[in-house]
C-alpha cells in the first residue's frame, strides 16, 4: 500500500492507493486452446504476485465435461484430491507465488475439451478468479 498526504491548517488532503492488481497466472501448460495434447500430460500453473500469494488461498478446478470438480485446495488436507492426485503432483514455491502441477490419475481423452480454474488471494485480501 502506497500513499501520501499533506496538512494544511485543520485540513487534511491525501491519497491512499491499495494494490490494484491481484495474483496473476503467468504460466500454463498446455496452453488455452491447444489442440496437439499428449493424452497423458499435466496441468501446470504457475500463480504469482508482486506481494506474493497466501497459500490456503489457492485453489486449481478442472471441468473435463462434467461440471467443475476441485483437483487441488491448499487449504484442505490432502490438498491434491482424488483423480487429480497422480505421482507427478507437486506444488513448489517459486518467486512471489507457487507452481502447481497436477497429475490427472486418467489420462485425457481423445478430442476432451479441457476448462480449468484457478483462484488465489494476494496479501491485500485481494480475491481473484484467475482463469
Amino acid at each position: 500500500m502506497a500513499g501520501f498526504g499533506t496538512q494544511y491548517g485543520s485540513r487534511r488532503y491525501g491519497l491512499e492507493l491499495d494494490d490494484l492488481n491481484g495474483p496473476l497466472v503467468y504460466a500454463v501448460q498446455p496452453k488455452a486452446y491447444q489442440t496437439d495434447v499428449a493424452l497423458d500430460s499435466n496441468i501446470i500453473i504457475e500463480v504469482t504476485d508482486e506481494d506474493g500469494i497466501i497459500p490456503n488461498t489457492l485453489m486449481v478446478r478442472v471441468d473435463r465435461g462434467y461440471g467443475f470438480v476441485t483437483a487441488y485446495n491448499q487449504a484442505e488436507t490432502p490438498a491434491f484430491k482424488p483423480g487429480y492426485s497422480g505421482p507427478a503432483s507437486a506444488i513448489v514455491a517459486i518467486v512471489g507465488g507457487f507452481q502447481v502441477t497436477i497429475d490427472p490419475e486418467t489420462d485425457f481423452g481423445n478430442a476432451e475439451k479441457i476448462f480449468v480454474e484457478v483462484t488465489a488471494n494476494d496479501p491485500s485480501g485481494r480475491p481473484e478468479r484467475l482463469l
